[in-house]
């Protein structure tokens, strides 16, 4: 008689815990906005904000010649100078742009990055003084490309990533409520018999 009544506590406490997993909803990407100094001979890993190492860093500052160039698979589009609050869907540029030489650069030019772990950014110049570069840095964190937080819609609704499991939760719980259900029944009828 107690054997039957754990083995209903038990599946009772499993449905409650995996209808509670289940109900989570979507967790929505973060955008990163950050300011960072390019010094001569420094490099920047996008994707975290820092110097990075030679594995893993985005952009290059060569100092002498002064240039930033993109490393590691990763790759710049122009925007141009643009509003930098309007540069929101990174999908719409071509990135094709591997170095840019200091002495093109002007303050407030905004330009695009595909990071090496394929990510999206933008990034305004902020300041220029001979080799070194100040800007800028909005990082899309999901791989995303809206770099504003909300992509203009034509048809209506919101951007989000797609999350299976919020997708497959409800049957979850109907696998889990049939489940609970049936195994009341069998235990009613084993305490009847």
């Amino acid at each position: 008689m107690k054997y039957k009544s754990k083995i209903f506590t038990s599946i009772l406490v499993m449905s409650l815990i995996l209808s509670i997993f289940t109900s989570f909803g979507t967790v929505n990407a973060e955008l990163v906005t950050y300011s960072y100094t390019l010094n001569p001979s420094w490099s920047l890993d996008v994707d975290t904000g820092t110097s990075g190492t030679m594995a893993s860093m985005d952009i290059w500052n060569t100092g002498t010649p002064a240039a930033l160039i993109a490393q590691n698979g990763a790759v710049m589009a122009s925007s141009g100078s643009e509003d930098f609050a309007s540069v929101c869907d990174a999908s719409q540029y071509t990135y094709d742009i591997t170095s840019i030489s200091t002495l093109s650069l002007s303050v407030g030019d905004i330009y695009l990055i595909r990071t090496n772990i394929g990510n999206y950014a933008k990034f305004r110049i902020d300041s220029v003084s001979g080799p070194t570069v100040g800007i800028t840095v909005t990082y899309q964190d999901d791989g995303g490309t809206d770099l504003c937080g909300s992509l203009p819609h034509t048809v209506g609704g919101i951007y989000a990533p797609i999350n299976k499991l919020n997708i497959l939760a409800p049957y979850f719980a109907l696998v889990s409520l049939i489940g609970v259900i049936s195994m009341i029944f069998a235990i009613r009828r084993w305490y009847r018999d």
